[in-house]
This record gives structure tokens, C-alpha cells and sequence, in this order.
């Protein structure tokens, strides 16, 4: 496979409130670009595909995916969608904060549960349709009332939300029984969850660097690799 050039950054500002934001309607993934660079966002991103059939690339691996199936695309996970054969591949995606979506005073279980889905891959990244048909029909019904945009909206989602929480909880088990994916395990991705819960303090390089059991110069090495980014930049 041929190596993607620089990643972007792609920010979603999400209200505290209700923190969703839905690009929906007539969006089709395009054909394969080997100009085109990864993207990775700081929010989940739950893809719905329509129709046709589409391929996900993260950390140079590839996930086919096709009309019915969800892509489950955890935060500062990067990646590349196309479209695969002559017919287009239409989609509808959802990008949300689980963490912020409901009070940690009432519900501490989900936000703790939330914090370990920031890492990619500890669940699988295409949730098919055949084995979670439930799943899709959620996201799907999510989508409508999204478009719909009928009062009391917000409450139906924050619903479908939980339930949804409660499959993904169930993958998470699933799937860490049957043994993670490695990749996760030897890349940037402990770092990344740090800063992430620590931004708001003082965070040295050596510290970053000694929590995914790297030196600082192969640190900062693979970490402008993967993101096209220094650390400090990022």
C-alpha cells in the first residue's frame, strides 16, 4: 500500500450542551487518492453507509465496508475513506463526545467507559451489519431524528446514546477477550490519551515519551511520522 502524505487535523467544535454534530444528507466518499492525506479528529465519529461499498485505511491497514455497515472511528485515530467499485458510496456520520454527553455524577460507569474508547481499535472499526444489525438501525433512527429536528430531538439522541453504549460495552468485552489488536498497543496512543485528559497542565516530551516506553528522539520521530506534527505543535 502506498504510503499516505501529511495528516490533517480536522476540529469539530461540539456545545457542552449537547455535544453532536451530524453531517447528513447526499455525502458520497470519493475515488482512492494516493495524494490524499489521513485525518484524525478529537471527538467519535460514527459513519453510516447507505449504499455502495467503501474501504477505511488507518495505520496503513485496511477495512472494506459496505451499504449497512457503521464505521466506528475513535478519536486522534487517523484515517482515509474511499469508495471501492463503479457504484457511488453514500454515507451519513455523526461525530460526538460520550464523555460530555451525560453527568459524571450520575453516571461515572459511562464516563470511565467513554475514556477507554478513546483508544482506536479497542473496538473493531467497521461494526457490520450482519452481526449487528440492532446497531445500524440505531444509528440509522439517530440520523432521521437528526434530520427531522423535532422538538424534544436532543432527548431521543442522549437515549439512543445509552443504548448504544451499552452494545459498544458489550464489542469493548467481546473484543478484548479475543486479544486486541497489537497495533494499538505499540503506538502513540497512550500519549495521545494523556494530553488528552491533561491539557490544561504543564506536559514535558520526556514525560510523553515514557509513557508509551519509547526514547524522546524515536518519540518524536514517530510522532511526526503518524501526524506530520511535532509534539509541542500538536
Amino acid at each position: 500500500m502506498q504510503k499516505r502524505p501529511f495528516t490533517n487535523y480536522v476540529p469539530y467544535t461540539l456545545s457542552t450542551k449537547f455535544p453532536l454534530v451530524a453531517t447528513l444528507g447526499c455525502c458520497f466518499l470519493p475515488i482512492y487518492d494516493p495524494h490524499s492525506a489521513y485525518r484524525f479528529h478529537d471527538c467519535t465519529e460514527l459513519l453510516y453507509c447507505h449504499s455502495g461499498r467503501g474501504m477505511l485505511v488507518s495505520e496503513n491497514r485496511e477495512f472494506p465496508f459496505q451499504a449497512g455497515d457503521v464505521l466506528f472511528i475513535s478519536p486522534y485515530m487517523p484515517h482515509y475513506l474511499y469508495k471501492t467499485g463503479s457504484a457511488s458510496c453514500r454515507y451519513e456520520s455523526l461525530h460526538i463526545n460520550l464523555a460530555q454527553m451525560y453527568d459524571p455524577a450520575i453516571f461515572p460507569d459511562i464516563i470511565q467507559f467513554a475514556g477507554q474508547l478513546l483508544v482506536p481499535f479497542s473496538i473493531p472499526p467497521v461494526i457490520q451489519r450482519c452481526q449487528h444489525p440492532v446497531f445500524g438501525e440505531i444509528v440509522w433512527r439517530m440520523l432521521r431524528e437528526l434530520s427531522l429536528y423535532q422538538p424534544y430531538f436532543e432527548m431521543s439522541i442522549i437515549g439512543y446514546c445509552l443504548s448504544l453504549i451499552s452494545m459498544l460495552r458489550l464489542m469493548f468485552q467481546n473484543h478484548e477477550n479475543s486479544g486486541r489488536d497489537a497495533v494499538a498497543g505499540t503506538s502513540l496512543y497512550p500519549a495521545l490519551l494523556y494530553i488528552n485528559r491533561n491539557f490544561h497542565k504543564d506536559i514535558s516530551i520526556p514525560e510523553l515519551a515514557n509513557l508509551c516506553c519509547l526514547s524522546e528522539t524515536h518519540f518524536r520521530r514517530l510522532f511526526k511520522r503518524m501526524f506530520s506534527m511535532s509534539p509541542l505543535d500538536y
